[in-house]
C-alpha cells in the first residue's frame, strides 16, 4: 500500500485525536469528561459498531475466514508474550513493572484504533472481520493480561477471568452479533437505524478519548524513560514485523493478510491502564507507555502498513 496514501487516511484519525487534546487543553473537557465519554463508548458507542458489523446477511466464507483470523491474532499474541517476557527481563526495574511492560507490549489498541482505522483504510464492510478477529484478543486479555499484571501486585484476582470477559459489554456484544448474524433473527426498526447512528460516532469519540489521555500526560518524564522507548517501539515494530513475516510465510490471502496486520500494528491498548488501576500495580507507568506507543504510531503504522 502507498506510504503517502495510508499517512492521509491515518493522519484524519490523529487530527481527531488532536481535537480531544485542545479540548482537554482549554479545559473545555477535564479528566472527569474523559471518564464519562469512555463509560459511553464502552457501554453504548462500542457495543453498537459491534453489532452493527454483523447486520449482513450469513455467509459461511465470512464467518470461516473471520475465525481463523481470530485463531491466527490469538497465537501472535502469545508470541508476542514470549517476546515482551524475555525483552522485559533486561529492564533494570522493579518486577511489578516489568509486568507492566509486559502488559504495554502484547496489547494493541484493537477498539479504540483498530477499527476507525481498518474503516478508513479498507471500508466498514471490513469490521466484521476485525470484530470477530477481536474475541482472540479479549480472551487473551482478560486471561493471560490480568495474570501478568497482577502477579506480583497486592491484589490478587478473585474472580475467574473469563467469568469476567463474558460480563465485558464488548464481547456481550459480538455474542449478540454473532446471534444475529448466524440465526434469521434480525434488530427491526426504528431501533437497528439507532445502533446504525450510535456506531458511526465510536470513531470520533474514541480518538478525542485518546487525545484527552495524552493532554493529561507528562510528556517531559515520559521522554527521560528509555524503557518506554523500547516498548513502545517493540508494540510498533517488532510484534507487527513478525506478524507481517509468518503472515507471508504461510501464503494468507488479501483480507487474512491486511486486517490482522492493521490491528496488532496499534499502540498500546487501554487496558493495559484499566488493569493496573484495578490491581494496584503501576497504573502512571502503563499511561506513560500508551501515550507514548500513540504518539510514534503516527509514524509507525503507515510505515509498516506500506510495506504489505
Amino acid at each position: 500500500m502507498n506510504f503517502y496514501l495510508i499517512f492521509s487516511k491515518v493522519s484524519v484519525i490523529f487530527l481527531l485525536i488532536l481535537v480531544g487534546f485542545f479540548l482537554s487543553k482549554r479545559r473545555i473537557l477535564s479528566s472527569e469528561g474523559q471518564r464519562e465519554l469512555t463509560s459511553l463508548l464502552l457501554y453504548v458507542l462500542l457495543p453498537c459498531t459491534l453489532i452493527k458489523s454483523f447486520d449482513i446477511e450469513y455467509s459461511y466464507d465470512i464467518l470461516t475466514r473471520g475465525l481463523k483470523m481470530s485463531f491466527f491474532m490469538f497465537g501472535m499474541y502469545i508470541i508476542s508474550y514470549f517476546l515482551a517476557k524475555f525483552i522485559s527481563g533486561k529492564y533494570a526495574e522493579p518486577e511489578n513493572r516489568k509486568d507492566i511492560h509486559v502488559l504495554s507490549m502484547i496489547l494493541p489498541n484493537v477498539g479504540f484504533m483498530g477499527y476507525p482505522i481498518i474503516n478508513a483504510l479498507i471500508g466498514p464492510d471490513a469490521i466484521i472481520y476485525a470484530v470477530m478477529c477481536n474475541m482472540g484478543f479479549e480472551f487473551f486479555a482478560w486471561t493471560v493480561g490480568i495474570n501478568t499484571v497482577s502477579k506480583n501486585s497486592p491484589v490478587k484476582v478473585t474472580e475467574n477471568p473469563v467469568f469476567s470477559l463474558l460480563k465485558t459489554p464488548a464481547i456481550l456484544a459480538i455474542l449478540t452479533g454473532m446471534v444475529l448474524f448466524t440465526t434469521p433473527l434480525y434488530i427491526p426498526e426504528p431501533l437497528i437505524s439507532t445502533v446504525n447512528l450510535l456506531a458511526g460516532a465510536m470513531s470520533p469519540v474514541a480518538m478525542i478519548i485518546v487525545g484527552i489521555s495524552l493532554a493529561n500526560s507528562n510528556l517531559s518524564n515520559i521522554i527521560k524513560n528509555k524503557y518506554i522507548y523500547i516498548s513502545s517501539l517493540v508494540r510498533l515494530f517488532a510484534i507487527p514485523l513478525i506478524t507481517m513475516l509468518i503472515l507471508k510465510l504461510i501464503s494468507a490471502e488479501n483480507l487474512s493478510y491486511t486486517i490482522p496486520l492493521i490491528l496488532i500494528s496499534m499502540p498500546t491498548a487501554g487496558y493495559a491502564t484499566m488493569f493496573a488501576t484495578k490491581y494496584e500495580n503501576d497504573s502512571l507507568l502503563a499511561s506513560e507507555i500508551i501515550s507514548m506507543s500513540t504518539l510514534i504510531s503516527l509514524i509507525s503504522i503507515p510505515l509498516i502498513l506500506s510495506l504489505m
